[in-house]
């Protein structure tokens, strides 16, 4: 199940935040200009609260805040 996509500003890459089966979130990365997925699943008991891609020089970053339950 995804809960949120967003595409990149140069429309090439798609993130998509998703619960696995498990009820784990990840994120999932699509470069059309690759054609590769990267798969970043978190810790149980982790929660993504946002992430941002974006494009420095010639690499595609993605900074993620994450929320651990106490």
């Amino acid at each position: 199940m995804s809960i949120d996509v967003r595409l990149s500003s140069d429309g090439r890459t798609v993130t998509s935040r998703r619960l696995r089966a498990d009820n784990i979130e990840m994120l999932e990365v699509w470069d059309s200009g690759k054609g590769t997925i990267c798969r970043v699943s978190m810790n149980a008991g982790e929660h993504i609260v946002t992430y941002v891609q974006a494009r420095l020089i010639d690499k595609n970053c993605m900074f993620v805040c994450v929320k651990r339950d106490s």
